[in-house]
């Protein structure tokens, strides 16, 4: 079956069902190896009042309440199955209330950082979306070249495991979702630091820059040998980096995140078999560089590159607090920039990332279309070209 040259992302209730989708992948994996690697355990569920922040945001954008608390009650069911882990659910516990501080907070003319606050909530489901699009639904997809560059990564024991095209699909499938879904759980970290420190340099607490001043040392105290293939690649990518991963790293939250989702492995390593150990191994990797400086090298990151561009094409329904809705008012005005995007097939394995604004961003003046059209072709010049892969370039569609 032909694959649609076009792609377009704008709907909540398209989102929906990518969400429903993948519970029922998880349902019913293709094969044994592929259930959850440890059983969901009983965590909590989210309380009504963490359901009822969420709502309320989004409800302030458009009126979307009961197909978001779908959406999210289907994260917070996936985030069980795929990391079963108290910590990432407390994680996204503080995601969600660190999402309602900054929803109410009015823009100040005044400050001097004019960088706008987005959220970490849907938007880490989003770019899940837009990774198994790229993964799967182009015109061109990406797999093949992922399972190409995994043939040559994987150790012999996971490779063995994979016997068929359908069981090959499943382990890329579950290493997206993973690494998409908790991309950004180092986030509240590094938002209270940057946003109520005032620190520029985006570094977080002293205890955890003293812990991996000396990332080897690090390495070696608590990941003793249940982490070869992710420490194999950071080798390959920048030997420098386990010594110190912050230099070049980008943004704090992206080591964060690694480390939290390796951290989880060693603690689980006892009961966590081939695929999931290179799971999480590959997870953690393409989360550790997905924010980095410099080129991201698909045949060494793939999952990482996919992270990347699937970051930077999600952009619709990333509301900004544009001010109060009339004098004296106390209740706020939001605007997402950006309503849609689409992406399209120009043919030679070029496409076009069209995003297109909002006929009311003259209500957010700070945000500049030339800019961020800039930026975004900025970020995608971070993927390094490849021969016979998909090559992207962004435009502002008016």
């Amino acid at each position: 079956m032909r694959r649609p040259i076009m792609t377009t992302f704008d709907s909540f209730e398209e989102l929906k069902k990518f969400m429903n989708s993948i519970s029922e992948f998880m349902s019913n994996p293709c094969a044994p190896c592929f259930r959850s690697p440890i059983p969901p355990s009983d965590l909590e569920p989210l309380h009504d009042t963490e359901e009822n922040i969420i709502i309320t945001i989004y409800d302030s954008y458009e009126k979307a309440g009961a197909t978001i608390k779908q959406i999210t009650g289907n994260f917070w069911h996936l985030l069980h199955l795929l990391v079963p882990a108290q910590n990432f659910a407390d994680i996204f516990k503080h995601l969600i209330y660190l999402e309602w501080m900054e929803h109410r907070i009015k823009p100040d003319p005044t400050r001097q950082s004019k960088l706008f606050y987005r959220d970490h909530i849907l938007h880490c489901a989003n770019v899940c979306w837009v990774g198994e699009q790229l993964l799967f639904n182009l015109e061109e997809p990406f797999y093949n070249h992922i399972k190409a560059s995994l043939e040559e990564i994987l150790p012999h024991e996971c490779k063995k495991l994979l016997t068929d095209d359908d069981q090959w699909k499943a382990f890329t499938r579950i290493t997206w979702y993973i690494t998409a879904m908790v991309h950004d759980f180092g986030y509240p970290i590094e938002l209270v630091e940057k946003k109520y420190t005032g620190d520029k340099l985006y570094l977080c607490s002293p205890h955890f820059l003293q812990s991996i001043k000396k990332f080897s040392k690090y390495f070696k105290k608590n990941f003793p040998g249940c982490i070869p293939l992710f420490k194999e690649q950071i080798k390959k990518i920048d030997k420098k980096k386990l010594k110190d991963p912050l230099p070049g790293c980008g943004k704090v939250h992206s080591v964060v995140g690694s480390l939290e989702l390796l951290h989880f492995l060693k603690k689980n390593s006892s009961k966590i078999g081939e695929p999931y150990c290179s799971i999480y191994q590959l997870a953690a990797l393409a989360i550790m560089e997905h924010h980095k400086e410099g080129a991201i090298d698909f045949d060494l990151d793939p999952f990482g590159y996919i992270l990347a561009l699937a970051d930077t094409i999600h952009e619709w329904h990333r509301y900004v607090c544009v001010g109060a809705t009339g004098h004296g008012s106390k209740k706020l005005e939001f605007l997402s920039p950006i309503t849609q995007v689409t992406i399209e097939n120009q043919g030679s394995n070029l496409y076009k990332i069209r995003f297109k604004i909002n006929p009311d961003t003259a209500k957010c003046p700070d945000w500049q279309p030339g800019k961020f059209e800039e930026s975004k072709n900025d970020e995608l010049k971070r993927l390094k070209t490849k021969a016979g892969l998909p090559r992207f370039e962004a435009e502002i569609e008016r």
